[in-house]
């Protein structure tokens, strides 16, 4: 007997009330819902909030707060690896620029 009964599958649209399939489903990376998949009107645009109807429903469950905490941890731990990524490429392009790289790797040699 499967473990998940039938009334804990849930079943969504395959299209928003445009009657068009919307993509998907999406991932909402806000700080309130990170990583969370949800399904939209196809013509929703996050940056302008612009949408052609009112269409939207999580597909999964709401996570609980310490996955909430984890996760945003990690986003902005993952944001400050990235920025100290980009200045060691600034900074090695610079050395590159004056040479200073090329008489690094041969004194190394």
């Amino acid at each position: 007997m499967s473990s998940h009964s039938h009334s804990s599958l849930r079943r969504f649209r395959t299209t928003c009330d445009c009657g068009i399939p919307y993509d998907g489903p999406l991932k909402a990376w806000t700080m309130e819902n990170p990583g969370r998949e949800f399904i939209t009107c196809k013509f929703y645009d996050y940056a302008t909030g612009r949408r052609g109807c009112k269409f939207f429903e999580w597909v999964d469950e709401g996570i609980l707060y310490w996955q909430k905490d984890i996760t945003n941890q990690l986003l902005l731990e993952k944001k400050i690896f990235q920025s100290q990524i980009d200045l060691l490429k600034r900074e090695i392009s610079r050395h590159e620029e004056d040479g200073v790289v090329e008489v690094l790797m041969l004194t190394a040699m």
